[in-house]
C-alpha cells in the first residue's frame, strides 16, 4: 500500500468538480489511486482517469542522501556561547550518523574541546567529555536541527523552525565533570518532508 497525489488533468481549466483539484488516495497502484479519485464524486468532469500521480514516498534519516541541505546546530553557553553549525553536504554528511560523526569533528575544532565523540549504536554525540576533558559538563547546550532553506526568485521562502523529534534528549548543566551529550532520534526517524500543500 502507498499514498498517491492524485491530481486533476483539468485543474483550473473549466472542469466541473464537486470536491478539490487533488485528492490523496491510499492504494497499492497508481491505477486504483486514480481509479479512487474518480469514484470520489458523482458528476465531475474532464477525466480522472487522466489524472496526474505521485507516490508520497518516505525516507528514513539512515538512506542515502536523506539529509543533504538539513541544517544542525549546537550551542554551549560558555561566557561566550560556542556555536557550531553545519549544513549536511556531501557523501559523507547524508545520514543522521555521519552527520552526527561530522559533528564532533566540527567541536573538536574548539580550542578548549578535543574530545567530542559520537556514537553511532547509541546516536549519542559527546559534545565535551567530563572528567579528564573538557570539563563543561555543568554547561547548558542547545540542538537544533533545521529543514534545509526552500527559495524562488525573491529569496529564501520558508522558515528556520526545528523539527524537535531529531533530538531525543541533552545532558547538559550538571557538574564540570559530566559530559554534555545529545541524543540524536533513533535510525527509523523518518526525514520529515511535506509533500504537498492543499486547501480544504
Amino acid at each position: 500500500m502507498a499514498l498517491w497525489l492524485v491530481s486533476h488533468p483539468g485543474a483550473g481549466g473549466g472542469a466541473t468538480l464537486r470536491g478539490g483539484n487533488a485528492m490523496i488516495v491510499s492504494a497499492t497502484t497508481a491505477a486504483d489511486a486514480k481509479a479512487a479519485a474518480a469514484a470520489k464524486y458523482g458528476g465531475d468532469s474532464g477525466g480522472w482517469a487522466t489524472a496526474n500521480t505521485t507516490e508520497l514516498t518516505e525516507k528514513a534519516v539512515t538512506a542515502t542522501g536523506a539529509l543533504t541541505g538539513w541544517r544542525f546546530r549546537i550551542v554551549i553557553y560558555t561566557a561566550t556561547p560556542k556555536v557550531f553549525e553545519l549544513t549536511a553536504a556531501g557523501a559523507s554528511q547524508d545520514t543522521l550518523d555521519e552527520i552526527g560523526a561530522a559533528l564532533a569533528t566540527l567541536i573538536n575544532t574548539d580550542a578548549d574541546i578535543a574530545d567530542a565523540a559520537y556514537t553511532a549504536a547509541t546516536q549519542t554525540l559527546t559534545v565535551a567529555a567530563g572528567s579528564g576533558g573538557s570539563n563543561l559538563g555543568d554547561m547548558a547546550v542547545t540542538a537544533e536541527v533545521f529543514p534545509p532553506e526552500e527559495s524562488d526568485a525573491g529569496g529564501i521562502t520558508n522558515s528556520k523552525v526545528a523539527i524537535p523529534g531529531f533530538i531525543a534528549s541533552i545532558t547538559d548543566e550538571g557538574d564540570a565533570t559530566d559530559d554534555l551529550e545529545v541524543v540524536f532520534g533513533a535510525d527509523t526517524l523518518l526525514v520529515p518532508t511535506v509533500k504537498a500543500v492543499v486547501s480544504t
